[in-house]
């Protein structure tokens, strides 16, 4: 592309017109000062290509004149044909586009233009470097020339055309990075780019199996946390029967009545036994608490025999199952070896039953012909089955929610029971032969017990009437609660159209067995005709066919009969079929009894594990010497009680008319007693009653089956990690197998381009190079070391501005080669660039452009006109185009 000739007016600077006539078809130099216009005129004629005529682009237009219409005319030649261009901005607007003797005009001279450049429009507005395409590139602004990378990404789609065009047999090379863009997403979906830490699905999986392992350390702790829990019940059970056998709360009923009646006789003598009294209370409080302890050694003692039982039971079950495991090993073992000779007279026969295959054909086709005629009626019978299922199920239908609600409820009623049995007050009575007692509604004879919970009359015939009012606090309300809970349990059976809790939960469990035949019928279904009745009937149709085809050819046929009988192949398969069946099943059952004898070894050593605990507890040195303290520490202090004894009963001698404070001391001492063993009893019971609920709700939600799911889906997420993380590795290498591949065929195709940058390197540099990334922009620079003794590789960055200028120079020379050699046009704009060389550099540059004007157009522009006086051209003076020189 040749320069001709160039008009301005009404442009920025120039007001006035300013005409260049002639453009020498190498290089032009013009020069001037600073604000002389040099840049003005290059921006001139990147406007007349770049910018739309219908832009709104104010900053055209000289300073001074907010009415001017900026005009440009330019000419120039391309390929041996002459182009005008006129084109005027703002006001009038117009775009004209002279080719040889076409003209275009508006939208379609910008078009022949864009087509012709390289480059493309702004949607609106002025265009900037992503616009200008290959020109941005040749054309260098003012203080750009060491910028390359972004003029060089703005066009590079076009150069990589170029070189693929100059080297078409390694274009199909390109094709390589759809598939590592799909091999770099799928490695993302696993990986992140920069640190190679797993994300997504893997990351998840990860995740998933950290806490899987500690959902199952949770569900342990859950576990031993259950087990200790069900000790302490157990233990509090064996307390409440020793109490009940050792009958405590009665002894200490019929002590405190018998206190009180001595009270009532002895109170004024009572005071002076006080002290001793109070002596022989806290001794008798000492020898309970001991006697609780020697208590608790004997329940060890009894604990041991029911684990050496459980030991014991463990043992049988274990050698039995050892014994069942040695026999289904020799049975699986013999099976096996059944199957195997049989299935090679199978082979034998089905090689003699070749030369009847057709007619086997034919019977397994009719075969197949019954099966599907059967499975048609059978899926028809299926489908009425659903139908009334369904209808039936539809019937019964009643809300689950509803009667779990009810459930509730009326286990909220059982405990307000459970309270006023607590809070009621007790009745024992015992009654001589022929006597009665009518209480409430209720006559009493004979022996028994009787709970008042309310108010409650006692007729005692020829005595009177007692009135007993419980003293249990809270019972009127209780029984309020109690009465509301009923009544609403009542309302709400009503509204589900049953009598009954009963019958509620009969219906649910009958509405989950219709569900239950339902999804069978279903599946049966599925499994019948998967595909639908329809699709059934084809295949019976087209069976059909194949039958009719199949005797058709038979007709045609000649068979050989054979002499002789030929085995009956159905009945070996069903044998070979039947004895593959009794492999499996004894393999199964030898596995089964290998998991049986497993978990029996384990419950043995559990139990040996509890017994020799409790053994090496109960035969330790320690607690020996525990149990003798405790008996010598009993016998002491009650040798001190009986010591006590004696000077009371000599006291209560020498002071028998005064035993007041003795009897008043057993009269509180009886109740306290009596108060604290019944407080107790109470919060022993309601610890209980809690436990057993507790266990059963963690009983009911089975722990034991939870961790074993929970194993094994975390064996399966470990399985998953491991297929990912395998999967990971495979890309990678994959990755980095193709990118070697793709770097030797980028190679192959910068070679024409870096052939170019070789020659004016060799000008600028002695034995220099550039090495180029894929999207042809330089990145390093080898050269000497100034020593001269080896080569130093420097990126570009890293180098003074003045180099950076004169590589920025170089590299666009080098693409201006290698599109001129593609028939692109060429046009080299430099706008005071290279005004950081120092001398030598600069005479280095000359020579390279001179040698580049060769081939391509050179418009210089500078403010230093005296370092460019020897490039063997001549000047153009700015000032003197603009006064029309």
């Amino acid at each position: 592309m040749k320069l001709l000739s160039l008009q301005i007016a009404e442009f920025k600077k120039f007001i006035e017109p300013v005409r260049i006539e002639h453009f020498d078809a190498a290089i032009n130099l013009f020069t001037g000062p600073n604000e002389a216009g040099k840049s003005t005129l290059a921006e001139a004629i990147r406007s007349a290509f770049f910018e739309r005529h219908r832009a709104n682009l104010p900053q055209l237009r000289p300073w001074s004149d907010s009415s001017a219409a900026p005009e440009i005319h330019l000419e120039f030649e391309h390929q041996g044909q002459h182009y005008r261009l006129d084109k005027r901005f703002l006001k009038r607007a117009r775009c004209e586009l002279s080719i040889d003797h076409q003209r275009f005009e508006g939208d379609d001279a910008e078009q022949q233009l864009k087509q012709l450049m390289g480059f493309q429009h702004p949607s609106r507005g002025a265009s900037d470097q992503r616009d200008w395409g290959i020109p941005g590139l040749l054309w260098i602004e003012q203080g750009s020339a060491q910028q390359i990378a972004e003029p060089v990404s703005h066009a590079a789609g076009r150069l990589q055309e170029v070189l693929e065009g100059m080297m078409s047999e390694l274009a199909t090379g390109a094709g390589s990075d759809a598939l590592m863009t799909s091999l770099r997403q799928q490695r993302h979906q696993l990986l992140t780019e920069r640190t190679d830490k797993p994300r997504g699905d893997y990351d998840k999986a990860i995740n998933r199996c950290e806490q899987l392992k500690h959902q199952l350390a949770e569900l342990d702790q859950a576990i031993a946390h259950y087990q200790s829990r069900v000790d302490e019940l157990a233990r509090l059970k064996q307390e409440q029967r020793d109490e009940q056998q050792q009958q405590t709360l009665t002894r200490l009923a019929e002590q405190l009545e018998a206190s009180r009646a001595a009270l009532s006789e002895w109170q004024a003598k009572q005071q002076q036994l006080s002290s001793e009294q109070n002596a022989m209370a806290a001794l008798d409080r000492q020898l309970a608490l001991l006697k609780q302890s020697l208590d608790d050694f004997a329940a060890q003692q009894q604990q041991q025999e029911s684990y050496r039982a459980a030991l014991a039971a463990s043992r049988t079950a274990l050698d039995e199952l050892t014994l069942r495991l040695t026999d289904a090993k020799t049975r699986s073992t013999t099976a096996s070896e059944q199957r195997r000779q049989h299935q090679r007279i199978l082979e034998q026969a089905r090689q003699r039953a070749d030369s009847d295959q057709r007619q086997q054909q034919l019977v397994q086709l009719e075969q197949q012909h019954r099966a599907r005629h059967q499975q048609l009626t059978r899926a028809k019978q299926l489908v009425s089955t659903i139908q009334d299922l369904t209808q039936r199920k539809r019937s019964l239908s009643i809300d689950s929610a509803a009667v779990k609600a009810l459930h509730e409820q009326q286990a909220a009623l059982n405990e307000i029971n459970v309270e006023q049995r607590v809070a009621a007050t007790q009745l024992r009575y015992q009654l001589d032969s022929g006597q009665q007692l009518k209480l409430g509604d209720r006559v009493l004879s004979g022996t028994g017990d009787a709970q008042l919970v309310d108010t409650t009359q006692l007729v005692i015939p020829d005595v009177g009437t007692l009135t007993i009012t419980p003293g249990g606090a809270g019972l009127a309300q209780l029984s309020e609660r109690a009465e509301t809970i009923a009544q609403h349990l009542q309302q709400k059976l009503a509204q589900l159209g049953v009598t009954s809790l009963e019958e509620a939960d009969q219906r649910l469990a009958k509405l989950a067995q219709l569900d239950g035949e339902l999804q069978l019928a279903e599946a049966r279904y599925a499994d019948s005709a998967p595909q639908g009745l329809d699709a059934l009937q084809r295949q019976l149709d087209a069976l059909e066919a194949d039958i009719a085809q199949q005797r058709t050819a038979l007709e045609h046929t000649a068979i050989d009969a054979s002499d002789e009988p030929l085995p009956d192949l159905d009945a070996l398969v069903q044998q070979q079929r039947e004895l593959e069946q009794l492999s499996e099943q004894a393999e199964q059952q030898w596995h089964q009894l290998q998991l049986d004898a497993g978990r029996a070894e384990v419950e043995h050593q559990r139990n040996r594990e509890q017994l020799e605990r409790l053994v090496a507890s109960l035969e330790s040195a320690e607690r020996q010497q525990r149990l003798t303290s405790l008996r010598n520490e009993h016998s002491e202090l009650e040798r001190t009680r009986q010591q006590h004894q004696q000077r009371h009963d000599a006291l209560r001698e020498s002071l028998a008319a005064a035993p007041l404070a003795l009897l008043e001391q057993d009269v509180e001492r009886l109740t306290r007693s009596l108060e604290k063993s019944r407080q107790r009893d109470a919060q022993r019971r309601d610890t209980i009653t809690r436990l057993e609920g507790e266990l059963s709700s963690q009983g009911a939600q089975g722990l034991e089956e939870q961790r074993a799911e929970l194993a094994s889906e975390y064996a399966r997420q470990q399985q998953r990690v491991s297929e990912f993380s395998r999967r990971a590795k495979a890309l990678t290498l994959l990755l980095e197998r193709l990118e070697i591949k793709r770097q030797q065929l980028v190679q192959q195709l910068q070679a024409p381009l870096q052939e170019k940058l070789n020659h004016y390197l060799g000008i600028l540099f002695k034995d220099a190079s550039l090495t180029l990334d894929e999207q042809l922009v330089p990145t390093l620079l080898a050269r000497r070391s100034t020593t001269g003794n080896h080569s130093e590789q420097h990126e570009l960055e890293a180098l003074s501005f003045g180099a950076r200028e004169q590589l920025g120079v170089v590299c666009r020379l080098a693409y201006a080669d290698l599109l001129r050699e593609s028939g692109h046009p060429t046009l080299i704009m430099l706008d005071d660039a290279l005004v950081h060389s120092d001398a030598e550099r600069l005479g280095r540059m000359k020579r390279v452009l001179f040698d580049a004007a060769t081939r391509h157009q050179l418009l210089i522009f500078t403010c230093h006109p005296d370092a460019w006086r020897d490039l063997g051209v001549d000047e153009q003076r700015i000032e003197a185009l603009a006064q029309g020189e």
